[in-house]
């Protein structure tokens, strides 16, 4: 995502809308990672946000976010239904 973002447009500031909590704050510093194998993606995140002059992570509680939540969870069953053929 981050990465395709940059390549495609270049923008100077980018806004990332996200119902997870967690993620937000650990890409704003208000939490840290503490899973091992979730250290490496949360560096990778923020190497490739250092390349944009300002980043705004934004929380959207799911409750709010129904739409893009049921999507996820389609994508993510049908990815796992791909890989079992």
């Amino acid at each position: 995502g981050l990465q395709t973002v940059w390549q495609r447009f270049k923008p100077r500031t980018l806004h990332i809308y996200m119902d997870s909590e967690i993620v937000v704050g650990q890409m704003t510093g208000r939490f840290m990672v503490r899973s091992s194998a979730l250290k490496q993606w949360h560096r990778q995140a923020c190497r490739l946000v250092r390349r944009f002059k300002a980043v705004n992570f934004i929380h959207i509680p799911r409750e709010m976010n129904r739409l893009a939540d049921a999507l996820a969870n389609e994508a993510l069953v049908e990815r796992t239904m791909r890989s079992k053929e």
